[in-house]
């Protein structure tokens, strides 16, 4: 998720600190609001793509993606946190490669 071991242990102070419990939690929120909600569609107009993904493999980002929404490839793994510390940074970046 972040790149492989070496930088889980040096990113290992940067993450949040989340018990397996709250994490858990979080999902099910997740799935009961996703269920509830079926009718409703999200729109995505651009795909932010990790080179270097271990979780879901970059190509296969790609070609899922592929005439959905304009791909954004970025040579970062799958955790985008260690690369942009706020939302509004992946935001902005995704807009000047526009």
């Amino acid at each position: 998720m972040l790149g492989g071991h070496q930088a889980v242990k040096d990113s290992a102070h940067l993450l949040p600190k989340r018990t397996v419990e709250d994490q858990t939690d979080e999902l099910e929120f997740l799935r009961k609001d996703i269920e509830a909600n079926k009718g409703m569609s999200a729109t995505v107009h651009v795909a932010m793509v990790g080179r270097d993904d271990l979780i879901f493999p970059f190509q296969n980002q790609k070609k899922y993606w592929q005439g959905q929404a304009m791909v954004k490839e970025l040579d970062m793994p799958h955790y985008p946190f260690l690369h942009f510390n706020t939302w509004q940074e992946i935001i902005e970046t995704l807009n000047e490669q526009a």
